[in-house]
């Protein structure tokens, strides 16, 4: 076993390794996970929302990497087992694929959280793919490759920080947004490809031609999803269990913001209240169908109930989570109640108050 393919072998033999073998292949992953956590941070921690330790904590992120990695013994699609399918040269691209493996979790779960900024990123690479250059520019190493106009390839160009395209961009007016009206709908709301090219060579010129990516992702974040939740207001749930959370909600007057946008504390505390108008019932069947995404059939069978039971039950659920949110003094936007709903779920996950469980 030579040095270069150290994890390699140690992947390979993952079933028969020895306790010190063990040892050392728990130490390079965690040392994989670790970079990953580090680069994910430097990429996004310069934005307003969208900062890692408020989408995930590290003990969490590390829990993902290790499930995505090993999981159970029954799951056909742990990442172990397609490595040891796929052939490297050397340690190298090994480590550089299990990172990337573990930097889409992350990005996972930031798109569930804010399904407007994927939407938007896609759309702004694909209507300037065309237009734009990619250079590793001075900043290269933390900002990622600088997209030039074409235009502009002739003259140097003195790229702006992020603040500095807030304030140049901030009399701009954003493009028409169309959001979707199908409960179901995963992406965020719709912009026509021509009104964003026109917006955003707008913002290009604005800023003397050329934009770093990760610049062009914390302008997307600020300009398009400021209206969504910050899940930095659910730091320390993890280390909380349900009852010492229970008077959360109650502590904060929902009604009397008078911001255009409801600070996102108020989502969390609209969520909760509506979880604490919950019955016990209601709870365990929201967790078992919703967040552990059990088949209703199955569900009845935990519950001990019969199927019809379990359907009265989820409807019930869904008419009281839309009557509470609706029927407050505030008028919630389509966008803003699929964001108390994800809240929903992601409170009563981390509580884990099943009965029958």
């Amino acid at each position: 076993m030579s040095d270069s393919a150290e994890l390699i072998w140690l992947i390979r033999s993952r079933y028969e390794l020895n306790s010190e073998e063990l040892e050392r292949y728990y130490h390079l992953i965690n040392k994989i996970i670790e970079q990953t956590a580090t680069s994910l941070k430097i990429k996004y921690d310069s934005f307003d929302l969208m900062r890692v330790s408020s989408i995930i904590t590290k003990d969490g992120f590390i829990n993902q990497c290790w499930d995505l990695l090993e999981g159970e013994d029954d799951n056909d699609k742990r990442l172990i087992d397609m490595l040891q399918n796929l052939e490297f040269k050397d340690d190298k691209p090994l480590k550089s694929y299990i990172k990337k493996a573990f930097e889409n979790l992350f990005l996972d779960s930031l798109n569930k959280i804010f399904p407007e900024f994927q939407t938007r990123q896609k759309q702004v690479s694909r209507v300037m793919e065309k237009l734009c250059v990619k250079i590793r520019g001075n900043n290269f190493s933390s900002k990622g490759e600088l997209w030039q106009l074409k235009e502009y390839q002739s003259s140097s160009c003195q790229t702006m920080t992020l603040e500095e395209l807030k304030m140049a961009t901030s009399n701009f007016k954003i493009p028409a947004i169309t959001y979707p009206k199908s409960e179901d709908a995963q992406r965020g709301g719709s912009i026509k490809d021509e009104d964003m090219q026109n917006y955003m060579v707008q913002i290009f010129c604005a800023a003397g031609g050329a934009i770093y990516k990760k610049d062009i992702d914390g302008l997307i974040a600020h300009l398009f999803c400021s209206n969504q939740i910050n899940p930095s207001t659910s730091d320390g749930y993890d280390n909380q269990n349900y009852e010492d959370r229970e008077n959360y909600g109650k502590s904060v007057d929902i009604l009397s913001s008078k911001d255009l946008v409801m600070p996102s504390f108020c989502y969390t505390a609209i969520a909760q209240q509506t979880i604490e108008a919950m019955d016990r019932e209601m709870r365990d069947i929201i967790y078992l169908i919703y967040v552990k995404e059990i088949d209703q059939g199955q569900v009845a069978k935990i519950v001990e109930k019969s199927e019809g039971y379990v359907s009265k039950i989820k409807q019930k659920i869904q008419k009281h989570i839309t009557d509470y949110i609706k029927n407050g003094s505030y008028q919630f936007s389509y966008q803003e109640g699929k964001i108390i709903f994800r809240l929903i779920l992601e409170l009563i996950a981390q509580a884990k108050e099943v009965s029958y469980l």
